[in-house]
């Protein structure tokens, strides 16, 4: 009986060793088929992709993910930097691109690799005209959240009935089609809600979607715009509108003549704690770190656990105020 017990527990502690380096087995099998790159646009250290490379490095490591991550200047970097992630044994690469004209060319290059694309947050197709997987946000939709709540705060102030010129500054990036989306949708929603102001009264503005360039194009489009009495401003991101609003303040406009509606709100927290007045009245918040969360753990999904990427992966956005609670805001 005490042999028979002794070779029971034997054989007992061998299963759980074999059971032990089957899960370990596993685990390694997993890790390795999860490694992924994440391609950023750097836009001059725009904090919103800041904010996505953190949310997706935890991600990563909540999951136990192989994540590189890198930032891209232009579109010749970004096609480099798809190479070498390829070569480097990247399963997966998640892109936020930095023109749609590369699309085809980026996806010719991870099909040719086999290696799974992902979106985020910028859609893009291949060379068949097709969609690429994407994470992104619904950018009508938060267009037109911006177009509505700055419609409220024109009444609001009473503006329309002010007397005065009073026009919109629309700073836009032309070659990306959801920054387009965002601020066509702002616009639509804006003209909607105020049936008496002039569309001819929207002055269209382009940027590289940076701080400094929406300063640098609205600061020129202000020597020809001299006789405004009040201006309002919305964008493709908060780095669009505070740009705008501070080249606006440094041209002598007052912030009692200003009215911003930010897109993002990772700027908010540094406008709204100044201690003085600011332009910016309000934002549309959008997470970032859910942005590279949602994308990590999508591709996650598919390389470790054979889970499709949904075609489209939609993440929200919420209406923010000065007195929105500084925890609740990402900044």
């Amino acid at each position: 009986m005490r042999r028979a017990r002794t070779l029971q527990v034997a054989l007992a502690a061998g299963a759980l060793v074999v059971a032990s380096t089957a899960c370990a087995a596993d685990a390694e099998s997993a890790d390795a088929k999860a490694k992924m790159a994440l391609l950023l646009r750097s836009q001059g250290g725009t904090t919103y992709f800041q904010q996505v490379a953190k949310g997706a490095r935890a991600e990563a490591k909540k999951l136990g993910a192989d994540l590189t991550v890198q930032f891209t200047n232009s579109s010749d970097e970004q096609l480099s930097a798809v190479d070498t992630v390829i070569s480097s044994g990247a399963k997966g690469i998640i892109v936020t691109i930095q023109d749609p004209s590369i699309g085809p060319s980026v996806a010719t290059k991870a099909k040719a690799g086999d290696v799974a694309l992902l979106a985020s947050s910028d859609p893009f197709d291949d060379t068949a005209g097709k969609a690429v997987p994407v994470v992104t946000l619904d950018a009508k939709k938060v267009g037109s959240d911006v177009g509505a709540e700055m419609a409220a705060q024109y009444e609001k102030a009473g503006w329309a009935k002010a007397g005065g010129t009073v026009k919109v500054a629309s700073v836009e990036l032309p070659k990306v089609s959801t920054c387009m989306d965002r601020t066509d949708g702002a616009r639509s929603a804006f003209l909607k809600a105020t049936p008496g102001f002039k569309k001819s009264d929207i002055v269209k503005l382009s940027y590289d979607g940076t701080l400094n360039s929406a300063n640098d194009t609205m600061s020129s489009a202000l020597n020809n715009h001299r006789d405004v009495d009040r201006w309002l401003v919305w964008s493709c991101n908060d780095e669009g509108v505070v740009g705008a609003l501070t080249a606006l303040t440094n041209g002598g406009i007052g912030a009692d003549r200003l009215l911003g509606v930010g897109l993002g709100a990772n700027l908010a927290c540094d406008q709204w704690d100044k201690g003085k007045g600011t332009g910016l009245v309000s934002a549309i918040a959008l997470d970032p770190a859910d942005n590279g969360r949602m994308s990590v753990r999508a591709m996650y999904n598919l390389l470790a656990k054979d889970k499709a990427l949904p075609p489209v992966t939609i993440f929200p956005g919420e209406l923010v105020t000065p007195d929105t609670p500084r925890a609740e805001l990402p900044c």
